[in-house]
């Protein structure tokens, strides 16, 4: 009885959205890197830095960037996409990740992901929601 009422159902999961769990969190414990302490400016997507993409909250803070710009949608699934692809470029981007990064989001190319970086995303998104 169950299996034929989920037969026919379709799921858009770019599209899918759920509780906003830990983002607001997120987004104030990123306080103090919108401000630029540390030394270092704040994160921009017009210059991605090394530390941008190792930081999750400074990552987040430009995954905030991305959907103002309409480059990415807003959606949890997105969101581990988003630090999904910065995995793999940490990984895969030996000479340039910060660029690799850059093409590959700009070019939409969320298919360059792998379940290791996936599964790296996941627990990085966790540990930054449960360390706060």
């Amino acid at each position: 009885m169950v299996r034929q009422l989920f037969d026919n159902l379709e799921i858009d999961w770019g599209r899918l959205t759920g509780p906003a769990i830990g983002r607001e969190a997120a987004r104030d414990a990123a306080d103090h890197v919108r401000a630029g302490e540390g030394g270092l400016p704040g994160p921009t997507l017009r210059h991605v830095r090394m530390e941008d993409l190792r930081d999750t909250q400074r990552l987040l803070l430009l995954y905030d960037q991305a959907v103002k710009a309409g480059i990415v949608r807003d959606s949890e699934h997105m969101r581990i996409e988003f630090v999904s692809l910065a995995e793999h470029a940490l990984d895969r981007g030996k000479s340039n990740p910060c660029g690799l990064f850059v093409h590959l989001l700009r070019g939409g190319r969320f298919d360059a992901i792998t379940l290791r970086d996936e599964d790296r995303a996941q627990y990085r998104l966790k540990r930054n929601t449960t360390s706060k």
